[in-house]
């Protein structure tokens, strides 16, 4: 007589805000399309194990000062590069921890 096989065990469910929203964004590893709840800063992705950073939002802006007259500078966040409008010395802003592409240990 056939044994009869287990089922499939049900997925996790994934945590959503109780308000369910999600955005997504693109693997910097596999350039695949990542959905993640949105309030998150990280997302691992599932086929690669890159995890990648969740960009600010749009709105947000930093502030630098410029590498020749010292003014205070305001530029969006994520920007690499501000030209100051009193001097017009262009200031490199750099690179973010925010904007590096991390391998993930603890997804594999």
């Amino acid at each position: 007589m056939p044994v009869p096989l287990a089922p499939y065990p049900t997925p996790p469910v994934p945590f959503t805000p109780h308000n369910g929203a999600q955005s997504q964004l693109v693997c910097t590893g596999c350039r695949n399309l990542l959905m993640y709840p949105a309030g998150a800063t990280s997302v691992c992705c599932a086929v690669c194990s890159t995890v990648t950073a969740v960009p600010a939002p749009a709105n947000q802006v930093a502030h630098v000062n410029c590498g020749n007259c010292r003014m205070l500078l305001m530029y969006q966040y994520g920007a690499r590069s501000v030209k100051c409008a009193v001097c017009n010395f262009v200031t490199s802003v750099g690179v973010s921890i925010h904007q590096i592409a991390l391998n993930c240990t603890c997804c594999i």
